[in-house]
């Protein structure tokens, strides 16, 4: 059963995420369609920044998932070979 804390912790984290993915949206598939003298565009940055910034994330997560998966093998591995 979840506490309090949980729930609340799950709807902050599902808020952010669906305002961030609206946002990345926009920027991506929108702001090609401002015109360049529009004062919307202040609150975008370059659109190359909304490609590299997902690249960059995809790369440090695959790189944190396999630094996990390695620490997980080799203890497992090590704890096969001790005997209990």
């Amino acid at each position: 059963m979840m506490t309090t804390f949980q729930e609340a912790f799950g709807y902050t984290l599902l808020v952010i995420v669906s305002i961030s993915t609206t946002y990345f949206f926009v920027w991506i598939y929108g702001v090609p369609f401002i015109p360049s003298d529009s004062v919307l565009l202040v609150g975008f940055p370059a659109l190359i920044y909304g490609l590299l910034m997902p690249l960059s994330i995809f790369m440090f997560m695959t790189i944190l998932l396999a630094a996990y998966a390695t620490v997980v093998i080799s203890i497992e591995t090590l704890s096969d070979k001790r005997i209990l």
